[in-house]
């Protein structure tokens, strides 16, 4: 979208970054405000915990971009608060909306005064700069267009009415197409569109035209990610595990819907995003097929009624809103379903169809240490939720059909329930309370993403780890007694995406930590008590993206760290080594982007200044040049890097 382009333009000259979707942004003021604060990027990088930003930055001091795109009325009062509280004379505020009303009625503050924003319209696209941008996407240079077909393109350019999205809809329908045939049924599909008054009902309808292609599962991944997984807590791969079950293909799939511009292309471990408009079409479309979500408010109103219950596909539940369970138990064709808060149940227990593949839960539950027949809450909870059940001389089971689980609960055990299921392909735990995981947790081998955030108890992960060999993408986030990773961590040969955040008891990484031979991703952060990298790090021969930030004690890099020949970015904000980098730094063949910020450590910058200026593809360094702070000024880091200016 433009403003998404602009976003993208400025971004770079502001310390606070935030650009959210207006449908987004819903709730009470504090509901958006933490959505704001969670979306926020501090000098270009997400924040891992959006709300503690409040303890880092003075509003009246940071500049902050703050792009909406798309706004309601409801979000006009809640733009004067944020900006009262942001009252840097330098921020600037982006808002667009399809009701010029609400924008004349956005005012900010400035310096204690309410300035009235500046409002721009937007006009579409003339009829040249749309024919260009048709045919970047229809005929990519240097293609040329068939004779025959040559005739179409104008008439097909307005028709497009000027809209880039419809324009790059349509190129993208049509691209390197030279059947005549294809070309005439878009334009006729498009000359139908005319006929309809409604604006936005106009553009649906012609943007329904690159749909009806798709095949019919094709459709179905289509609606899911437009009414389901865009925006949300769930991440491309992890929609993909689902889609393996339901459509099979999903590589294909998705690259099908990504090359018809119907989706934006983004990384495995990112969400899934696409326009606007493509989402509201995905929203019509999904009628006869409900996703809902579904709060306390908004239940009497829901379009759900026992006429059309069976048809539900997603259900996404908030509010701590009491189930009724006989209502969700006609919904055999659930697939997905998210609760959003803890879950308020009646006396009866909640049985849903075996059908769901996917279940988000959270809860405030009591676990007793028995975890088997007639033992916990949560573990009849937890049956109920998941699956139609099945009591076997008082043992429960799981669906088979289910791949992906998102749990947060105090659990000071893993249930059997969760362990018996060997076809988990996305495990992710958040504030549970056990020490250490069963020896059979092993036994998931067809586990591709495992995530555990804020278990603060776990110390450790099974000795024989190192069996799962499907997992693809693991995460440790603020685990503060996490004390070792196992010794047959190297084996994990699959694994290419690791974080490691804010485990405060951590010492060391395994001695074979090299054999990671698939690691493309490497985050660790706030680990303040390693003090050295492994030698065998430099195996590590497709790593690509490398961050070391926070490290206190981390007192040197090992001089295999030269070797990592597909490393493009280095990221050590707050690197507080003792030694200089070594020679071999400077052979890093791929190295384009490294980051400095904040480093306290002099051996590092700017004495290692010379190794830095052998690096031979280095584009972008990124330090901080405040002399107050005893920093090197602009000018001096400028005539450090020509080599005009001797290193002391």
């Amino acid at each position: 979208t433009l403003a998404k382009m602009l976003f993208n333009d400025l971004c770079a000259e502001f310390e606070c970054t935030c650009f959210i979707p207006g449908f987004m942004l819903r709730g009470d003021y504090k509901e958006m405000e933490d959505i704001l604060y969670s979306s926020m990027y501090h000098h270009g990088r997400k924040v891992e915990r959006g709300k503690l930003i409040r303890d880092r930055i003075d509003p009246i001091q940071t500049r902050l971009l703050l792009v909406l795109d798309d706004i309601d009325d409801v979000h006009v009062e809640f733009l004067w608060e944020i900006c009262s509280k942001f009252d840097c004379v330098n921020s600037r505020y982006i808002f667009t909306s399809q009701n010029k009303e609400i924008l004349d009625r956005c005012i900010v503050i400035s310096r204690d005064q309410d300035v009235e924003a500046c409002v721009f319209d937007v006009d579409c696209l003339s009829h040249e700069k749309s024919k260009e941008l048709f045919m970047s996407h229809a005929l990519p240079s240097p293609t040329e267009p068939s004779p025959s077909v040559t005739g179409w393109i104008d008439k097909i350019v307005t028709k497009c009415e000027g809209l880039p999205l419809t324009l790059e809809v349509m190129g993208s329908y049509l691209k390197k197409e030279n059947d005549e045939y294809i070309w005439r049924e878009c334009l006729l599909a498009l000359d139908k569109a005319e006929n309809i008054a409604n604006f936005i009902e106009r553009l649906w309808s012609k943007l329904q035209v690159s749909y009806d292609r798709l095949n019919p599962m094709d459709q179905e991944m289509f609606l899911d990610a437009a009414t389901f997984f865009s925006n949300s807590t769930w991440n491309l791969q992890e929609a993909k595990t689902c889609w393996s079950v339901l459509y099979g293909s999903e590589h294909i799939r998705w690259k099908t819907l990504v090359d018809l511009s119907l989706v934006y292309a983004v990384r495995e471990e990112d969400c899934i995003q696409m326009h606007e408009q493509m989402r509201s079409l995905g929203m019509k479309l999904g009628g006869n097929r409900i996703r809902s979500t579904l709060t306390r408010e908004n239940l009497s109103s829901s379009s759900i009624t026992p006429m059309n219950t069976e048809e539900v596909i997603a259900l996404r539940l908030g509010g701590c809103m009491p189930l009724d369970a006989s209502h969700i138990f006609q919904m055999k064709k659930l697939r997905y379903l998210d609760v959003e808060e803890e879950l308020m149940c009646g006396e009866d227990d909640v049985i849903f169809p075996s059908s769901v593949i996917l279940l988000r839960l959270r809860g405030e539950v009591n676990i007793h240490d028995d975890l088997v027949p007639d033992c916990s809450f949560l573990c009849s909870l937890l049956c109920s939720l998941l699956c139609s059940l099945h009591f076997t001389d008082g043992n429960v089971h799981l669906p088979g059909c289910l791949v992906a689980l998102d749990l947060k609960a105090p659990l000071t055990y893993l249930p059997r329930t969760v362990t018996e299921n060997r076809d988990l392909e996305v495990l992710k735990f958040e504030a549970c309370l056990f020490e250490r995981l069963p020896k059979t947790f092993v036994e998931f081998r067809r586990l591709r993403h495992l995530t555990f955030s804020s278990c603060k108890e776990l110390r450790s992960l099974p000795e024989d780890f190192g069996l799962l060999s499907e997992l693809r993408y693991l995460e440790l986030h603020y685990c503060y007694d996490f004390e070792a990773l196992p010794n047959s961590f190297g084996n994990l040969h699959s694994l290419q995406i690791l974080k490691i955040v804010s485990l405060h008891n951590l010492q060391r990484l395994p001695q074979d930590f090299g054999a990671l031979s698939n690691l493309e991703r490497l985050v660790i952060s706030d680990a303040p008590k390693i003090s050295e990298l492994p030698d065998s790090f430099g195996e590590l021969h497709r790593l690509q993206d490398l961050h070391l930030d926070n490290m206190s004690s981390l007192r040197a890099l090992p001089y295999s760290f030269g070797n990592l020949s597909q490393l493009w970015r280095l990221s050590m904000v707050g690197c507080a080594m003792t030694k200089e980098l070594p020679d071999s730094f400077g052979d890093l063949p791929n190295l384009t982007n490294l980051d400095f910020r904040d480093c306290r450590s002099a051996e590092v910058f700017p004495a290692s200044m010379h190794v830095i200026r052998r690096l031979p593809r280095l584009r972008y360094l990124i330090v901080q040049t405040r002399e107050s702070e005893g920093n090197l000024s602009e000018s001096e880091l400028r005539a450090l890097w020509t080599g005009e200016q001797p290193i002391k």
